[in-house]
């Protein structure tokens, strides 16, 4: 079976979500499926459509105000035959060419902006595809993400599957198993935390705290390090070294680079071994991503939350403080106070650690690939 997968690199959450199904069809059958994913803004859209990417970065990090109202009132707005409509014209013909290109047997979907065109074209031109949708979204994910011709509907928590049925998909056809994680994250070699820092140069006996910036290193981070350098300074705080992930902003790794290379600060860049940083730190200070947090729980690792994008993120926050895997700290000033407790009780630090691994889902992507294979195979 050819099974295609259509994302959009809008964040990495949709990147990772894809990387972990292409992963687990490779591994649960391989030889029997042919899956290939399509980046479709950023591959087959035209202009101006493949700026969307980038224009959803700039407006949920600039201009978060301006995405909750969006976020909030696109139903009213524009209705999504209105916007399927509008779309047609940009994106149909690029369907159809894609389609001929790949002659895939199902489609899954890992970012909803496209299933209003994507749904019209079935319909227009009469294939009969399978179309099962990932929903990446933890709680709250947006009403786009559904549609009643989904016939497989994947999602990662309970209160996603209410949404899911309050948006017409039919019960029978909606699964609760997880958001897929990434082998390395699920496969881990088993280590003590001081063998994961040696393996990556840090100081053994040190706590290693890890700051995470997403993809594009997005949030306070600058402001954070330097208060919390500060802060080790005056010894108001337990020693500790830091690793941060800047992602693409290489901007805020010269900066961090410059003014703070010797002060137990490792700057990272993009990478590719998030697993061994999370296997090697004690917690990890982050934006609410999903990704990053169900990461987090499948290798046992405390989050601060510092920051969350409106709409979509807005109760994940209150998911991981439910399940007792960390907290959530808005500035650097309350982050750095979240540090000093934690640092400074680990058995504090054990029970976040027990409780973000009885979090995790750690088997599914598995899950959703034997279901696809066991309905459509």
């Amino acid at each position: 079976m050819r099974i295609l997968i259509l994302m959009s690199d809008i964040g990495g959450g949709h990147r990772s979500c894809t990387l972990a199904l292409q992963q687990e069809f490779a591994h649960w059958f391989p030889g029997v499926h042919e899956v290939f994913s399509v980046d479709v803004f950023k591959q087959f859209a035209p202009w101006p459509l493949d700026y969307v990417p980038l224009a959803y970065k700039y407006i949920a990090n600039k201009l978060p105000g301006f995405w909750q109202w969006v976020f909030s009132n696109y139903g009213s707005l524009i209705t999504e035959e209105q916007m399927a409509t509008w779309l047609a014209g940009y994106l149909e013909p690029y369907f159809e060419l894609l389609f001929d290109r790949m002659r895939p047997d199902l489609l899954v979907t890992v970012n909803p902006l496209f299933h209003p065109t994507l749904f019209r074209h079935l319909r227009a031109t009469g294939r009969d595809l399978p179309i099962v949708s990932v929903v990446s979204d933890l709680v709250t994910p947006h009403g786009s993400w559904f549609h009643s011709q989904l016939d497989l509907c994947c999602v990662p928590t309970v209160q996603a599957a209410v949404a899911a049925r309050r948006y017409r998909v039919s019960e029978r056809n909606v699964r609760v198993y997880g958001l897929p994680v990434r082998r390395q994250f699920v496969d881990v070699e088993v280590r003590e935390r001081r063998a994961w820092k040696r393996l990556l140069d840090m100081e053994e006996q040190l706590p290693l705290v890890l700051i995470i910036g997403g993809g594009e290193g997005f949030g306070t981070i600058a402001a954070l390090v330097e208060q919390l350098v500060a802060s080790r300074r005056r010894k108001a705080m337990p020693d500790c070294q830091v690793a941060v992930v800047c992602g693409r902003n290489k901007a805020l790794a010269r900066r961090l680079s410059q003014s703070f290379g010797t002060e137990q600060v490792r700057v990272l860049g993009f990478v590719t071994d998030m697993h061994a940083w999370m296997a090697a730190s004690d917690c990890a200070v982050t934006k609410a991503g999903p990704g990053t947090i169900m990461e987090a729980a499948a290798m046992g690792l405390p989050v601060i939350l510092s920051g969350f994008v409106p709409g979509q993120e807005a109760e994940n926050p209150a998911f991981v403080i439910r399940h007792g895997m960390g907290t959530y700290a808005p500035s650097p000033a309350s982050q750095v106070s979240v540090l000093t407790e934690w640092l400074s009780d680990e058995r504090k630090l054990g029970r976040f650690s027990d409780a973000a691994r009885a979090t995790a889902c750690a088997r599914a992507g598995q899950s959703i690939v034997e279901e696809v294979d066991r309905l459509f195979g």
